[in-house]
């Protein structure tokens, strides 16, 4: 196996092994009643994830960009406080939904797909995952498949990339947290509230010759072979784009991108400022 399944496996274990977010909560020491004690309901919310300001170079009151952090994993029945950006979004004349990439295998695509998807999850030559990952990293996995998997033999002849999914979603699942989407989809819904317009940035990718992409997808090589290397530098580049767009158009947008790209010394914000923006942090 390639480079690739297994580095996704390490990823996906330690993420399985990571506490839940932490919630912090500020305890108040008050002195013993003389009296009965009255019973008292207190609530809170989370504050929102932050808003980070990107303004064009040389102006110093002109159109802005809001960019909010988006992290993931986080707890299901999170709540945050909306209210600084539903505020923006009253101003605001478009939302930037997050850079994805949609794949095309052309007419019939869909028929001819199907013979070839038919045991792709599993190893090939029927080899457990014993014998296609490094010994220490199997220790690793077996406590924890038995803790959130439970005693599934199946699974123990699939590719290590979707083996380590499938533990990273019980996982997540055990703790009550929800994957990937972060905080995307209560933004989409408060954008489309405001009638906002949302804005897509796509990457069209045309598969060829189909049932040679689903045999080799999975090995690291494959998506230099085939012209796809650049893949995730497209992807920048588009969402890059949209971003000067809109500040070029707008007196007002905003955008959401995992607080990952947004820190990262070559993230979509970094590609940003090397072009001169102004970023002002939260």
């Amino acid at each position: 196996m390639g480079q690739r399944p297994l580095s996704c496996l390490s990823l996906l274990i330690l993420l399985a092994t990571a506490a839940p977010p932490r919630v912090d909560a500020q305890v108040i020491s008050v002195p013993p009643p003389d009296g009965p004690l009255e019973e008292v309901l207190v609530t809170g919310q989370q504050p929102g994830p932050g808003l980070w300001k990107v303004t064009r170079p040389g102006e110093t009151d002109g159109h802005v960009l809001w960019i909010l952090g988006n992290d993931s994993p986080l707890p299901r029945k999170l709540t945050w406080r909306s209210s600084e950006l539903e505020a923006v979004l009253a101003n605001s004349q478009a939302v930037l939904a997050p850079a994805s990439v949609s794949a095309s295998a052309g007419p019939l695509g869909g028929i001819t797909l199907l013979p070839a998807l038919i045991g792709v999850r599993s190893n090939p030559g029927g080899k457990r995952l014993q014998e296609v990952v490094p010994a220490d990293l199997y220790a690793r996995w077996l406590p924890l498949k038995a803790r959130y998997l439970g005693r599934d033999d199946g699974i123990e002849k699939w590719r290590p990339i979707f083996a380590a999914q499938e533990l990273y979603r019980a996982a997540l699942k055990t703790k009550d947290l929800v994957p990937y989407d972060g905080v995307w989809p209560a933004v989409e819904k408060l954008a489309r509230k405001a009638r906002v317009p949302v804005v897509e940035t796509k990457i069209e990718l045309k598969v060829e010759k189909a049932r040679a992409y689903i045999g080799v997808v999975l090995e690291s090589s494959f998506m230099l072979e085939r012209g796809y290397g650049d893949l995730l530098e497209r992807v920048k580049a588009a969402w890059v784009a949209a971003a000067e767009r809109a500040l070029a158009t707008h007196a007002s947008s905003v955008a959401v991108l995992s607080v990952d790209e947004i820190l990262k010394p070559n993230g979509y914000v970094a590609r940003l400022r090397q072009k001169g923006y102004r970023i002002e942090e939260p």
